[in-house]
């Protein structure tokens, strides 16, 4: 498939966004979001081997990254969609399941591209009763109480990440915020979780 090339009135808009050392936003990268947003975190980003860019749009608003994906940017990019029920690698349009969690260990230029409601249940840094010692530290298996080693005799263990919490725990390159109207509402869910991802730049 032939590369897409910006327009002229792009190119003036990514010449301005490449100076910032802050986020862009929908006002300064013109009518064509997606395709300023991907030439704009290829400019950003050239110079980092093997970087990683979280996109997080609407559920209706994924297939615009999957289709201009393989237009804006070099074949060595690849496009990893996040699901509640498992991740996929996207190649010529097709998906292929990868397993049911984000591997740390995915090195080649990827966009992770993922949709809110993904953020709208967090473990992270959040605890619970032991299982095993029903939150007492103990283990009552002879006549003499032993210590639960499951929680180190705490009484509690940390929740199980989700996989939203899976993804906000890694470094990203970059983040892409599809429709960041979304959190403007500092008490829903997925604004607080989204509110903890760790990035060197971002776009709305």
């Amino acid at each position: 498939m032939s590369q897409l090339k910006p327009v002229y009135w792009q190119k003036e808009d990514l010449k301005q966004l490449e100076r910032l050392s802050s986020s862009a936003n929908w006002s300064q990268m013109g009518c064509f979001k997606t395709s300023t947003a991907l030439w704009l975190l290829n400019r950003r980003l050239r110079h980092i081997e093997n970087p990683a860019v979280l996109i997080i749009t609407t559920q209706s608003g994924k297939g615009s990254y999957f289709r201009d994906v393989p237009k804006c940017l070099p074949s060595k990019w690849q496009v990893v969609n996040v699901k509640s029920n498992g991740i996929h690698l996207i190649i010529n349009g097709f998906q292929h399941k990868l397993g049911k969690t984000l591997n740390d260990e995915i090195t080649f230029p990827h966009l992770v591209v993922t949709h809110y409601h993904l953020f709208s249940r967090s473990n992270m840094d959040q605890k619970e009763d032991c299982k095993s010692c029903e939150g007492s530290g103990l283990l009552n298996l002879t006549n003499l109480p032993l210590p639960c080693t499951d929680c180190n005799a705490k009484g509690w263990v940390w929740k199980p990440l989700t996989i939203g919490d899976k993804i906000l725990r890694r470094k990203w390159d970059m983040i892409i915020l599809d429709e960041a109207h979304k959190i403007k509402n500092p008490e829903t869910k997925w604004t607080k979780s989204i509110k903890k991802a760790k990035t060197r730049t971002s776009t709305l």
